[in-house]
């Protein structure tokens, strides 16, 4: 490795040393020859020496190359007479000279410049004079001020000598060096002919300058074009060093027209390089001409030689000229060439561009021919150029093509639906007619955008969109629209289309089908129709539930009210069995009615629930508590077990699991007459969830094994003879299915006749760390907890619109020893606790029906809230017959603290004072006067409505319309209280005709209600 890098440099000495040698000897010579009391030399060659090398040289050996040459040129000044400083200024000259050269070779990018091209020769011109002018400026200003000369004569002398250099040797130079190169490529043929062409032009030159007599110079030029033409630009490089040797040499010995010119050796050296120069013009740019020609004509054969096309010319009297391969693989040999059809025909075709005609082979392939006429330099016919195409496969493509489309076409216009294409920008291109039936227009109107005006008006803007939106950014297209018909019928159409993409992924087309579904959105129509009218008819039950719900706790109120009043008082035995079988039977009515509430949200589906952390432990075993009076009452045996792993904290719906466990629990007491009813809970863990299962087990009737799953349906149970013994709706077990599937649970059962029953509920379960909070509900615990001491100055406010509630409500809190504030409605309300506060005495609870006129419990209760009457300062209970989870939810969410059903128990409202009152003096019983009050409140209320409802009847437009509908709602619920059933159904009667009825069937409706008031007085 050492050795060759060794090698490497010793050869780059011996070129940069030799090059030094050159340059020098060089200068040295051309300042000899020609200094003759002048300074400047009349032929300077060293710069273009040095410029040829540097051209063809690395970059990277840039500075040494000049930095020899600077030297050597130092030296030579010196050795000629030079002062040093004038040595190295004339050196510094020419380094600039060559510097400048090479930057703007660089700066228009032909830095290694080939003579062979126009624009690198002209290129290569201008930097050469640019340069010498820089070089002879730089001189000028030098030598004018160091000699005492003058600048314009300086400068002139000094460009000459430089130019003519550059634009001479430089050139040729480097046109023999890459020649030198490129020397294998040199046949035998191009070395004789070379050798010849230079023979020649030697024996010219020789004669032309040994001769001093004719100044023969022109007969130099023919033999430069010679060169040229036979050599190319290396036969003028060589022309040139030929005339300059042999000019040179006869020039120097006295020889040679140069010689007829007066002047010194200067002088003439200067004509000498002006007739190079010249030649070298003339000879150069021909050359590069030839070469182009030659270029141009080797690539047009190469790329006919190529071409899969034929490619031919025949000349004006049929002879063929040139013809390419493929022409041959196409037409055959030149035998069948001549005899085939085409090569007759051909010149029987028109003259012009572009013809064409396409033949048929014997041998069965298809041909196209293309011609054009072509013309001579005087505008003769010479000849025919032309192509020659196979087009067997494209002809049979376009069968094959033809075919498909008839064949497509065929399919399209058989198939029932509706098919179209589009361009890429979303115009149409074509429909089939199953489309144009469906749209209601033609082919024709339908092509473009025609189609959108069959678009129904109402869809017409949204479609144009989303078809515009979908073709714009190349991806599918679905939607459903209307078309519209010019007979005014309207047609649906289900419509999809895909985007048609090349290879590189770019849209060419949309292709799509359109499907009527004018009959399925009819059916669709119809569908809606009756899901709305079922929907009606669903919330009109549910409504209708509510309203029932209302109007049977609302007298159901005044029942229980009155009967737990009467229960307090001192009664004979049988007197207090009579109202304890009321109080049970009115009881028994309110849990039917809530499991007919609880069947309609669960078909409604809004039966919802609202789990939270309860001590699960303690909850079964209150409902079981709940349940042992019953079992006691049977003597039964009434068990409860818990196994180990049952968390004491899970988070459920404690509302609907004690519902559950009533009904099943409730279930197995009712149909077990001797024995006993045990319920064992544990925990089932898997790897999904954590399940609670709770078995309750019986020794009661039995059910057959296949009448399981009908006990399990609504209003079933296993057959008459269990209704006619046992009682009961059949309505508990179905409850109890849906709420258990409404938890992600199940329910199973396994009985048979005479042998008991088990069932196995199994509900999913979140354990959870979290305390268990007090249950804000009233109605959440059976326990009998001790109640505090009353305390004589606590102030009860109580909203409620029904005088007959309100009195019964007044009637339990005076057996508790407490009065109340009764208002009608929520503003009074409102009133009633600011005057309060003002007066300083503020109300201690609030007791708060939701359904009052001009505003509703939870607006006032609202109101109380945003007006800074907080939970801790004043506790509202709500007061309402609806009893579900989410109607508890929704008292909760507006503020109030409690809830208590309607009708009122009195142990719950006791429970209720004790919570959020603390009520004092517990038992104390006042004197009895609420059943005096009731009564005289009653037949105040009921004289008030006769009144009101004699004068609608006497002047129709004088009546207060709202307080007698008021009224009749009222006394529907409470007269049979008051030994007036048959009044009551009269109001119910008399509302719903006020309600619904005009003219004279209200009249008779309104007459017969007022039959009655002879009879009420």
């Amino acid at each position: 490795m050492l050795s060759v890098g060794l090698s490497r440099l010793v050869k780059h000495i011996v070129v940069f040393v030799s090059l030094g040698l050159c340059f020098g000897l060089s200068a040295y010579v051309g300042i000899s020859l020609t200094r003759d009391g002048g300074r400047i030399a009349a032929v300077w060659v060293p710069n273009a020496i040095l410029l040829c090398v540097l051209l063809r040289a690395k970059r990277s050996h840039y500075v040494p190359l000049i930095a020899t040459c600077f030297a050597s040129n130092i030296v030579a000044n010196v050795a000629v007479g030079d002062s040093v400083s004038i040595a190295f200024l004339m050196s510094s000259i020419n380094v600039v000279e060559v510097t400048v050269a090479l930057l703007l070779l660089n700066y228009f990018k032909v830095l290694r410049p080939n003579f062979a091209e126009y624009r690198e020769i002209g290129v290569f011109a201008l930097t050469s004079v640019a340069a010498c002018s820089v070089s002879a400026i730089c001189a000028a200003i030098i030598i004018s001020g160091t000699l005492r000369v003058e600048l314009s004569g300086v400068f002139w002398e000094w460009f000459r000598a430089d130019a003519l250099g550059l634009l001479i040797v430089t050139p040729a130079m480097t046109i023999l060096f890459d020649a030198w190169c490129r020397r294998h490529k040199l046949t035998q043929a191009m070395l004789v002919e070379g050798v010849l062409v230079i023979a020649i032009g030697t024996t010219v030159s020789v004669y032309t300058f040994w001769q001093t007599k004719f100044p023969f110079l022109f007969l130099d030029a023919p033999i430069v074009l010679l060169y040229a033409f036979r050599l190319g630009s290396f036969g003028n490089a060589i022309a040139i060093l030929n005339l300059a040797i042999v000019a040179s040499v006869a020039t120097t010995y006295g020889h040679g027209p140069i010689n007829l010119v007066r002047g010194d050796l200067s002088e003439k050296l200067f004509v000498l390089q002006v007739f190079l120069a010249s030649s070298f013009a003339i000879g150069l740019p021909i050359a590069a001409l030839l070469r182009s020609k030659r270029l141009a004509e080797d690539r047009f054969r190469q790329i006919a030689e190529l071409s899969p096309v034929g490619i031919f010319r025949r000349s004006s009297t049929g002879e063929l000229r040139y013809a390419n391969v493929a022409f041959w693989d196409k037409v055959g040999s030149r035998e069948e060439l001549a005899q085939s059809l085409f090569w007759k025909n051909l010149s029987q075709m028109p003259r012009g561009k572009n013809e064409f005609a396409v033949f048929q082979k014997s041998s069965g392939r298809t041909i196209r021919v293309r011609s054009q006429t072509i013309d001579n330099e005087n505008g003769d016919d010479d000849g025919i150029l032309g192509a020659v195409i196979d087009i067997t496969t494209e002809t049979a493509s376009q069968k094959r093509l033809a075919e498909a489309k008839r064949t497509f076409e065929t399919l399209s216009d058989l198939s029932p639906a509706g098919i179209f294409r589009t361009a890429a920008d979303g115009t149409c291109t074509y429909v089939n007619r199953a489309w144009e039936k469906l749209a209601g227009i033609d082919a024709f109107c339908a092509i473009g955008k025609g189609w959108i005006r069959s678009l129904h008006p109402d869809d017409r803007e949204r479609v144009v969109n989303m078809w515009h939106a979908a073709t714009g950014h190349g991806q599918a297209y679905a939607d459903e629209f209307r078309f519209v018909h010019a007979s005014g019928s309207v047609r649906w159409a289900a419509v999809m289309a895909r985007p048609e993409k090349r290879s590189d992924d770019n849209v060419v087309a949309y292709v799509g089908v359109a499907v009527d579904i004018t009959d399925r959105k009819a059916t669709e129509e119809k569908l809606l129709e009756a899901r709305r009218l079922a929907d009606h008819a669903a919330a009109s039950k549910a409504q209708f539930l509510a309203n029932m719900s209302h109007e049977i706790r609302t007298p159901m109120n005044g029942v229980l009210g009155f009967a737990q009043v009467l229960a307090e008082e001192d009664l004979t035995e049988p007197q207090r069995r009579m109202v304890e079988l009321i109080v049970h039977s009115g009881k028994s009515m309110l849990d039917l009615l809530n499991d007919i509430l609880d069947v309609s949200k669960m078909e409604s589906g809004k039966l919802t629930l609202a789990p939270e952390a309860i001590d699960v432990r303690e909850q079964i075993g209150a409902t079981v508590e709940g349940l042992r009076a019953l079992a006691q009452s049977k003597d039964i045996a009434l068990t409860c077990d818990f196994g180990n792993a049952v968390p004491s904290i899970i988070k459920i719906d404690p509302l609907r699991l004690r519902q559950i466990l009533n009904n099943v629990i409730g279930n197995a007491i009712k149909f077990t007459d001797e024995g006993s009813v045990s319920i064992y809970v544990s925990l089932d863990k898997s790897v999904t969830s954590d399940q609670l299962k709770i078995r309750v087990t019986d020794t009661g009737v039995g059910i057959a094994p296949e009448k399981l799953e009908k006990i399990f349906g609504y209003f079933e149970q296993a057959d008459a003879g269990v209704t006619n013994r046992f009682g009961g709706t059949g309505l508990g077990l179905a409850i109890t299915k849906n709420l258990v599937a409404g938890f992600g649970g199940s329910v199973e059962v396994q009985s048979g006749v005479g042998s008991g029953s088990t069932f196995n509920i199994r509900l999913p379960i979140v354990q959870t760390q979290d305390d268990v909070g007090s249950i804000a509900c009233c109605e959440s615990g059976t326990d009998d907890r001790e109640i505090r001491s009353v305390q004589t100055s606590l102030r009860l406010l109580v909203a409620e619109d029904n005088e007959i509630n309100a009195l019964v409500l007044q009637s339990m809190l005076a057996r508790l020893g407490l009065e109340a504030t009764v208002v009608g409605n929520g503003i009074e309300v409102l009133k009633h606790v600011d005057k309060a506060q003002e007066a300083g005495e503020p109300f201690d609870l609030v007791l708060m029906d939701l359904r009052m006129p001009e505003m509703d419990g939870f607006e006032a209760t609202r109101r109380l809230r945003q007006n800074g009457y907080s939970a801790e300062v004043l506790p509202i209970v709500a007061l309402t017959a609806n009893s579900f989870a989410d109607d508890i939810e929704a008292c909760l969410k507006v503020g109030m603290q409690a809830h208590l059903a309607k009708p009122l128990e009195f142990s719950k409202l006791k429970r209720a004072l004790a919570d959020f009152g603390q009520c004092a003096r517990q038992g104390v019983r006042r004197p009895n006067a609420m059943n005096e009050r009731l009564t005289l409140a009653y037949e105040a209320q009921r004289d008030r409505m006769f009144d009101n409802l004699e004068l609608s009847l006497q002047s129709p437009s004088g009546f207060n319309a709202h307080n007698l509908l008021n009224d009749m709602h009222q006394l529907s619920g409470t007269a049979a209280y008051f030994g007036e059933p048959e009044l009551g159904e009269a109001c119910r009667r008399g509302e719903a005709a006020l309600r619904r009825l005009s003219g004279a069937e209200l009249e008779e409706e309104l007459k017969q209600l007022l039959a009655f008031q002879r009879v009420s007085r």
